[in-house]
């Protein structure tokens, strides 16, 4: 069965957790929720994973028949779910012949990928490996919007969780990866393939492009002070000097409106002041000169 924890980074929400960063951490606190959707999905997936089983292990028919009629009185059961999973089969069929010998097929693995993202791990719906391609497929019920598995991080999350799985077992025979998401009820099947290399190279970084630190792979935080963060208190005192000994104050690209940086003109003292923003400041009654334009155009940069 389709596992019930779930990764405070998981892989199926990497997309959303590597444009903010925050969103985990504000979300652990929501009460756990799920909907008929999330359970019609993970029967779904269970009948999935019976069916590899069947086809890709020793399994006999009488099991087989007993633990899928089993599931047949789910009462979210549909007969479109033998139909959706009969596919998924046939894909992973298709997959299986790529390869020069009988790979080793597993179901529902759980791959850990906490040394890329803390605390991460997460379930691959199935693992191909054979000759030097490690295969993996991910089942998607769901009738949303088509996934690609081009650059996809989940995926790619997912790659580099089995690899780390599976390394004692085939060590450096595996070169390359490929990547699948199959969506039966959307009619959408899409495949990436990359070398283990070109994977292994996203230690340096995120699957989108985010730097990560090369020796603990959190995210590299920017050189900038963001919203609600405070300001270094020796930065400050170093401005309110500068600032209170300027004969000239030129202030560029604000509106003066964020504190406490937009309080700082008030330590001014000198003769001469002049603003340069696209939009008036509350400021611009004391200033000596305005000018209502884009800053890189008359700074010229």
């Amino acid at each position: 069965m389709p596992p019930e924890k779930h990764a405070l980074l998981s892989a199926s929400s990497a997309s959303r957790w590597l444009k903010c960063t925050a969103a985990p951490r504000f979300e652990e606190h929501l009460p756990e929720r799920t909907s008929e959707y999330a359970e019609e999905g993970r029967l779904a997936h269970s009948i999935c994973e019976l069916k590899t089983l069947k086809k890709f292990t020793v399994m006999t028919s009488r099991t087989y028949t007993t633990r899928l009629n089993k599931l047949k009185k789910d009462p979210l059961y549909s007969e479109e779910m033998d139909k959706t999973s009969d596919l998924y089969i046939e894909h992973l069929i298709e997959q299986a012949m790529l390869y020069d010998s009988t790979p080793t097929v597993v179901a529902e693995v759980q791959v850990d990928f906490g040394e890329y993202v803390p605390e991460g791990f997460g379930t691959c719906d199935n693992v191909m490996i054979g000759g030097d391609t490690l295969s993996i497929t991910d089942y998607k019920h769901g009738k949303g919007v088509p996934v690609s598995a081009v650059g996809n991080p989940q995926m790619r999350l997912y790659a580099l969780g089995a690899l780390k799985r599976y390394a004692p077992v085939f060590g450096d025979a595996i070169k390359k990866v490929r990547m699948s998401i199959d969506q039966p009820r959307l009619d959408s099947y899409t495949t990436d393939t990359i070398t283990v290399e070109e994977l292994l190279a996203l230690r340096e970084q995120s699957p989108d492009g985010v730097p990560r630190c090369a020796h603990c792979g959190a995210i590299v935080k920017p050189d900038v002070v963001l919203y609600e963060e405070p300001l270094d208190d020796a930065t400050v005192t170093a401005a309110v000097r500068a600032i209170a000994s300027a004969d000239l104050l030129v202030i560029a690209g604000t509106s003066l409106a964020v504190y406490p940086a937009a309080g700082l003109i008030d330590y001014f003292r000198g003769d001469h002041l002049a603003i340069i923003n696209r939009t008036p400041t509350p400021r611009d009654a004391h200033a000596d000169l305005c000018i209502a334009a884009n800053v890189g155009d008359v700074l010229g940069y």
